[in-house]
């Protein structure tokens, strides 16, 4: 976390352009909620994202690819990350916004609820736009939710995934093999 000046309700997402990522559905929900998104990351879908978001007056921003050691920064300037995935693996990006100590919007997928813990540490919804659009605007119309779940995912970050601790865990498991 850093102590930067957030953008009023701004909301960002980095990851692959993808199908899979459900970013038309994302674009859809932002639409109605006044907020403003950074979509960070390239893929396929990128011309026609744009497209999609000019042709509907959606405030967004496509930097593109972001170095890692300027994403942080970037993070911290928006009052929330959002994954509106269908599925994830280990979504290291998400994991990133908790560190930040960022609000992290979710869809209540596999590998997305393994690491979100609904209204504890962040938010689920599901992955159509009107869930995602009412997930969204609960959390950006809320500022004491907002700073409560953030400060949870930057605790639940350094108590379950800092370096250390994915370290031991190896080291575990080696040990028992």
């Amino acid at each position: 976390p850093s102590g930067v000046k957030k953008d009023e309700r701004s909301l960002c997402f980095v990851g692959r352009l993808s199908d899979e990522k459900n970013l038309f559905a994302l674009l859809e929900a932002v639409s109605q909620t006044g907020c403003s998104i950074t979509i960070v990351g390239t893929g396929r879908l990128e011309k026609k994202l744009k497209s999609y978001a000019e042709a509907n007056g959606i405030r967004a921003i496509f930097p593109g690819i972001v170095a890692n050691n300027d994403l942080p920064g970037l993070l911290n300037r928006h009052e929330a990350f959002i994954l509106p995935s269908f599925y994830e693996g280990m979504p290291k990006a998400l994991l990133e916004a908790m560190a930040c100590g960022l609000t992290c919007i979710g869809t209540d997928v596999q590998g997305i609820r393994e690491v979100i813990s609904h209204r504890e540490d962040g938010y689920l919804c599901q992955t159509d736009a009107a869930s995602i659009r009412d997930a969204i605007s609960e959390v950006m119309d809320d500022s004491p939710l907002r700073a409560r779940l953030g400060e949870k995912a930057r605790d639940k970050i350094l108590s379950e995934f800092s370096l250390t601790n994915i370290a031991e865990r190896e080291m575990e498991l080696y040990r028992s093999i």
